[in-house]
């Protein structure tokens, strides 16, 4: 879309480092330098970015795009101008594949529906519109811009709605298992997930970091545990291709791209699946002792 991103590194809870946002944009407005045009944080894992990010945008007229795909239901998820969730497998709603888009602004609300709607005119919503109206006919085939085909099916819809109707609990029981896997690893040698003070999460994920996390990923999925690195995102090949080298730049994601990885935490993870990952996870150390 001709933007160009700005980088900047994360924080020991993984979402984007406030104080860097805050010093590039004093840098810029010091120099009277161009000023990005809207932020981009993930609120990642289950829990908000810092709420400064929101606190800084507004101060210096940003818009926000938030990534709110892990952090569904949570206070601070849906503030951005934007905010995306995804409904994808796994995730707190699931629909199978697909998402939600949330905004306030009616202007933007028409803006996503022609997106989703392979670039039709915003007027024109859906089949189930009021019929006879003269701006539905007229919109009902007009193309005001290149769209996707994002909508969701009846059947993904009709899902979703049901999940929302056992959400809470779902959460409730992701907390009950974080805690859980917090209480059997608490004394091995792992750097484990914290929630920012004065935050909460869905714990759509348990994220650890470890020295030796080759071979304990390969130890957990010997024994039938699945894993997944922490989402590296400036080591990646494209964009290494697209930007170079970047990752030295940002320390805290080199760390994480090279200790930190997660395992479920998923509502349907009954006690002894718990048990069994914790039971694995000591059996590594036991071994390597």
């Amino acid at each position: 879309n001709g933007l160009r991103p700005i980088f900047v590194d994360v924080d020991d809870y993984y979402g984007m480092d406030a104080d860097q946002v805050a010093a590039i944009l004093g840098r810029n407005e010091a120099a009277g330098a161009p000023q990005p045009v809207a932020l981009m944080p993930v609120h990642l894992f289950g829990q908000p970015a810092d709420a400064r990010l929101h606190d800084l945008a507004h101060l210096f007229g940003l818009g926000v795009i938030a990534d709110s795909c892990e952090t569904m239901f949570v206070p601070g998820c849906a503030e951005g101008d934007v905010s995306c969730f995804s409904t994808y497998a796994c995730h707190v709603i699931q629909t199978g594949v697909g998402g939600v888009a949330t905004t306030d602004d009616p202007a933007l609300a028409a803006l996503i529906f022609s997106y989703a709607n392979h670039g039709r005119s915003g007027v024109y919503t859906g089949i189930d519109q009021e019929l006879g109206r003269i701006e539905v006919i007229d919109a009902r085939f007009q193309f005001e811009r290149v769209g996707y085909s994002s909508r969701a099916t009846e059947m993904e819809a009709a899902i979703g709605c049901a999940e929302l109707e056992t959400h809470e609990a779902n959460i409730a029981r992701r907390r009950e298992i974080a805690g859980r896997l917090t209480e059997g690893l608490a004394d091995l040698p792992l750097l484990l997930p914290a929630v920012r003070p004065g935050a909460e999460s869905a714990w759509m994920m348990y994220v650890v970091e470890s020295d030796e996390r080759a071979a304990l990923v390969q130890h957990l999925e010997a024994n039938g545990i699945e894993t997944r690195y922490a989402v590296p995102l400036t080591n990646q090949p494209y964009f290494r291709a697209l930007f170079g080298d970047i990752e030295r730049n940002y320390p805290v994601c080199a760390r994480a791209n090279e200790r930190a990885f997660y395992v479920g935490c998923h509502p349907y993870m009954s006690d002894a699946d718990v048990d069994a990952v914790i039971a694995s996870f000591r059996s590594f150390y036991r071994r390597s002792a």
